[in-house]
């Protein structure tokens, strides 16, 4: 029987609900799942699991299909909701071993008014809104322009992006593009190329280009090393980790 909060009273176990998936454009079980990986990542946090300065953890499907009340093959489809949304990178944790999981915190003005915005603005234009999924609706197109909020400041700064690629769909501030070449010499600008193609030609957007690009370059990484070793690959196939 339910009973009232009073003086003394013992809370129930909790998570943490960032303030900011009430305006991410993604689906409530996609919300659900990233509060849950959130608060892995801070008992991985308190554990001090590290990998070149980045906190990791691992959290297998099954696992979290459980703590959700969800099926598996749901669960995989809200990964990639969230892996597309840039809010979750994953990388192999080898053979027969969960992936590792790097949580991410959206950069401010992610999912500020005016991405919000265009997307409403995209989805009542839509005359094929009711023969695309809920997740294909969710995606959206980032503007030229992100507004950055400062709560210490009383000025807001304005983070300028610019479309990189053929189609000019990569959206990337300066300071972004910089330290993606720093951190992938001689890599990017044929990745960005390749990337603004597929978006393109799939009708598609990643809400955070730098946190795509990061996950693209991984896996090309991976899969160029798995082609020069000649020996076949034995890690967890698609579906079966994340």
């Amino acid at each position: 029987m339910s009973d009232y909060i009073r003086l003394g009273t013992q809370f129930l176990k909790y998570y943490q609900f960032p303030e900011f998936l009430l305006r991410a454009p993604i689906s409530q079980t996609a919300k659900l799942a990233y509060m849950v990986l959130y608060d892995r990542a801070r008992l991985s946090l308190k554990n001090e699991w590290v990998a070149d300065g980045k906190i990791y953890t691992v959290f297998p499907i099954a696992e979290l299909a459980e703590t959700l009340g969800k099926s598996q093959s749901t669960v995989k489809s809200v990964l990639n909701e969230l892996d597309e949304a840039g809010l979750l990178i994953r990388k192999s944790g080898g053979f027969s071993k969960a992936n590792i999981l790097y949580v991410l915190i959206p950069s401010i003005g992610q999912f500020s008014d005016e991405v919000l915005l265009l997307h409403s603005r995209g989805r009542k234009s839509s005359p094929h809104e009711g023969d695309v999924s809920d997740l294909t609706r969710d995606r959206i197109s980032a503007p030229n322009k992100v507004i950055e909020t400062n709560n210490g400041s009383k000025n807001n700064g304005v983070n300028q992006r610019t479309g990189y690629g053929r189609y000019k769909n990569i959206y990337l501030s300066q300071d972004e593009y910089d330290q993606l070449c720093r951190d992938y010499p001689g890599r990017m600008d044929g990745l960005i190329e390749e990337m603004s193609a597929y978006l393109a030609a799939n009708g598609k957007a990643y809400q955070n280009c730098e946190a795509a690009l990061r996950s693209w370059s991984e896996k090309d990484a991976k899969q160029s090393r798995q082609t020069k070793s000649g020996f076949e690959d034995y890690s967890c196939k698609e579906g079966e980790s994340f």
